[in-house]
């Protein structure tokens, strides 16, 4: 029996998966067309779908393969906060 996924809860992941099917409707692409730019292979599309519906985390090589395709990057950007005295 497979097992059963369970959807990621990582603000970062959900932003970022989020990021990348919002530019793939942009472009007008295919999830079947991003998993050839991406993985270089049509049949990880099942790879796109999951991470676009949050139910597989990307790590750091995937990003940068989707962020070469998409012609972007990850900045990280600290924010400020209240110390607590």
């Amino acid at each position: 029996m497979p097992r059963r996924k369970e959807k990621i809860t990582s603000p970062f992941g959900i932003a970022t998966s989020n990021f990348f099917r919002e530019k793939r409707i942009a472009l007008g692409l295919s999830q079947t067309e991003l998993a050839y730019l991406v993985f270089g292979n049509k049949s990880y599309q099942f790879l796109v779908s999951d991470i676009e519906n949050h139910m597989k985390s990307m790590n750091q090589n995937v990003i940068d393969k989707y962020c070469k395709v998409f012609n972007c990057e990850v900045v990280f950007v600290e924010k400020a906060y209240d110390r607590i005295q």
